[in-house]
């Protein structure tokens, strides 16, 4: 229901599972600023004062779009990475200026976030404390994904719908809707013979043997390297289990 109210679709609960699986790293990532700011202003909270740019960022500012036309084939990390390079050997002079500019841009910020702050009613204020937990929660939720990302962990297959809905791929016109697009999907999966479903689903089946293998194969090696903690804990108990009987 919750799927179905943000997508506003109406569709098959399978379908909203799918929805809610592909939209969580949009609607449900740790909050950027731009969003955060779109939050605020839905629950009436005044605008916060806009932190200042430091130094660097206040230079990459102003050189980014120069350094990307020049360089059309890099990679946005790879345009930062250039930018930091250019900025270390910059005229030390100018990087003073923007220094003293900074210092004095943040006591103006640090003069307006106090007003700000009094201006506040304590529910705006348990508003805005809501909104940092939840942030600092996401974070840590976004790192853990990262480092799992890092150590290599096998991805899930997709749902079978999913599969359905990649097989259909050709029949979306460029000026369908996406949204609309997949409502109507939705809808055709729903009313699909049973003999043609279970070609998905034997699909999925497949993916998911292949996916439980690699995730013991991974898991030995995490539990060789150390790192018990990625480890299922099901596989642990049974492995201590194994250990209790051989002793």
């Amino acid at each position: 229901m919750a799927c179905n109210k943000i997508l506003n679709l109406s569709s098959s609960a399978k379908c909203c599972d799918f929805w809610f699986t592909r939209i969580s790293l949009i609607v449900f990532r740790p909050y950027s600023e731009s969003r955060l700011r779109r939050l605020e202003k839905k629950w009436e909270i005044p605008p916060r004062p806009k932190r200042p740019l430091n130094p660097f960022f206040k230079f990459a500012a102003h050189r980014r779009e120069e350094l990307m036309k020049e360089n059309p084939q890099l990679k946005p990390t790879q345009i930062m990475e250039k930018l930091g390079e250019k900025f270390r050997s910059y005229d030390e002079n100018y990087k003073n200026k923007l220094q003293r500019e900074y210092i004095q841009e943040m006591n103006d910020y640090s003069r307006q976030m106090m007003l700000y702050e009094k201006s506040l009613t304590n529910e705006q204020k348990k508003t805005l404390k809501s909104l940092a937990e939840k942030r600092a929660e996401l974070k840590e939720k976004s790192k853990e994904r990262q480092r799992l990302k890092d150590l290599g962990k096998p991805r899930k297959p997709p749902p079978v719908i999913s599969l359905f809905l990649s097989s259909k791929m050709d029949t979306k016109k460029d000026d369908d809707q996406y949204q609309k697009w997949i409502s109507q999907m939705c809808k055709e999966w729903t009313l699909l013979p049973t003999k043609e479903r279970e070609k998905y689903e034997t699909e999925h089946k497949k993916l998911t043997e292949q996916y439980m293998n690699k995730l013991i194969v991974w898991e030995a090696e995490m539990i060789r390297l150390g790192h018990i903690d990625v480890v299922r804990r099901r596989v642990l108990l049974d492995l201590r289990e194994k250990g209790a009987r051989e002793d």
